[in-house]
């Protein structure tokens, strides 16, 4: 939709709002659900596999992760740390306080 129409400025900020992000919340729910599911009973044997590739070995083996660039292991670090602030969010979710457990 067009956001440049005069109707669209006429509307509440709170309107406005709903307008604007009606379709972009629809595009994160769809690949919400499509990428965050935890995998099938038919899919671990796969994961398992692709985890013990000769690649990942020999990698392991050699050393030649030694051959990494500053940026991708600023990637991986970065990459890493979003999957660890996702455990602590769970984590706060599942607690349902930031500080602790109630005992």
């Amino acid at each position: 939709p067009c956001y440049c129409r005069k109707d669209f400025y006429q509307k509440s900020p709170r309107d406005a709002a709903v307008t604007l992000l009606q379709p972009l919340l629809a595009t994160f729910g769809h690949d919400a659900r499509a990428e965050q599911v935890p995998l099938t009973p038919a899919q671990i044997p796969t994961a398992r596999q692709s985890l013990n590739t000769k690649q990942n070995k020999q990698t392991n083996k050699t050393g030649s992760f030694k051959w990494l660039t500053v940026r991708g292991a600023l990637l991986n670090g970065v990459e890493a740390n979003e999957m660890l602030m996702w455990f602590y969010v769970g984590e706060i979710i599942a607690k349902r306080s930031i500080t602790g457990y109630d005992v």
